[in-house]
């Protein structure tokens, strides 16, 4: 999230004071928009379970209605996973504090769904974030730095699409954004994307949802980004029926030790590195580590190193010893037979033993 500049702050404040008033035709105005989108956009605050060496931890953010009878959708960094269910409070523009139900939540896709009390709502329609395209206007919502409980408004703010790409990407060996858990596709725009706005909508320019605004964000572009509604759809979809879909159990793949030990060959934290596991006791590669020098020579999990340096390789040891013979930096002769193909002969410059 960032602060907002003085021009986008003003254009924030501007919005909120038009309110209903007529706009002139002759005068180019977002109004139908935002008269149509409000009336939709909640403030959100709850609490959560302490969590390591920190207390009881708070949250607020920006939801949506999104469907007559009070289904709100958010985002988890505004309601947790592990959101305490009796604490959470919303509340529209101008109106008084309600307690809402917690229904399901995604870490994965990073959305939670809340339900009002029996009763019928304003809401937002759900778009196609399938049709946008780069340019076109897309609006943001949200309670920006508690202005819907300060000022009895909603912030608002206008920008255009301007780019798609996946996080995971975007991050690439640099550090996750504490809260951030959604590292798929996303949808990047030059609407603002302020302090208690995720959780809130990217809204087309029909007023309808097309995307959950994310704390996930590319710093070298330093731009708001959606996760795109045709990700959430399926997931939303179960939800508004009453059935609890949850996330599969994640798995962490356990990192391959790159070569087996060998008992003759001394550990040297300064051991050369190829980057690849084997298949039980040949010399089979079954993964290849990713930014590794066997990565690099586009070598594949099911290959088989045939030799190295001219010696045959008979098991996945006899290739660690060949390995741990030379240092990082030295340039390796490798054989390597992928498949029923004829062998191939790769000239590969050792690395080191990753951090």
């Amino acid at each position: 999230m960032r602060f907002l500049s003085s021009a986008v702050l003003a254009a924030v404040i501007v919005a909120g004071a038009v309110g209903t008033a007529v706009a002139d035709p002759g005068v180019a105005t977002h109004e139908p928009v935002v008269d149509k989108v409000s009336p939709a956009i909640v403030s959100i605050a709850c609490k959560s379970p302490p969590r390591k060496n920190m207390g009881e931890m708070g949250w607020f953010g920006t939801g949506t209605v999104i469907s007559e009878d009070g289904a709100i959708l958010t985002s988890t960094t505004v309601v947790p996973t592990d959101v305490k269910p009796d604490s959470i409070e919303v509340s529209f523009a101008r109106g008084k504090k309600i307690k809402a139900e917690f229904v399901c939540a995604s870490a994965e896709l990073e959305i939670a769904m809340l339900r009002l009390p029996k009763g019928k709502y304003p809401w937002v329609p759900m778009g196609d974030s399938k049709t946008l395209k780069l340019g076109h206007v897309v609006y943001t919502f949200g309670n920006c730095q508690n202005v819907m409980e300060n000022d009895d408004q909603v912030a608002f703010a206008q920008g255009e699409v301007s780019g798609f790409y996946k996080i995971s990407d975007v991050f690439e060996d640099k550090a996750w954004y504490e809260w951030c858990t959604y590292k798929g596709d996303v949808v990047e725009t030059t609407a603002p994307l302020n302090p208690g706005v995720d959780g809130g909508p990217l809204i087309d320019c029909h007023g309808r949802l097309v995307g959950i605004m994310s704390l996930s964000y590319n710093e070298t572009r330093w731009l708001g980004v959606a996760v795109p509604q045709h990700i959430l759809a399926d997931r939303i979809g179960h939800w508004l029926k009453g059935e609890a879909v949850k996330d599969a159990p994640k798995v962490t793949p356990k990192k391959p030790d790159p070569l087996p030990k060998d008992p003759d060959v001394e550990e040297d934290e300064d051991a050369p590195y190829l980057g690849v596991s084997f298949e039980a006791d040949e010399p089979v590669i079954a993964s290849v580590a990713k930014g590794s020098p066997a990565a690099k020579a586009k070598l594949e999990a099911g290959d088989r190193i045939v030799k190295i340096d001219g010696k045959d390789m008979k098991s996945p040891a006899g290739v660690a010893k060949a390995i741990k013979s030379h240092k990082p930096g030295d340039v390796i002769e490798l054989t390597v037979q992928h498949g029923e193909k004829e062998t191939t002969t790769l000239k590969i410059k050792l690395g080191y033993q990753p951090m």
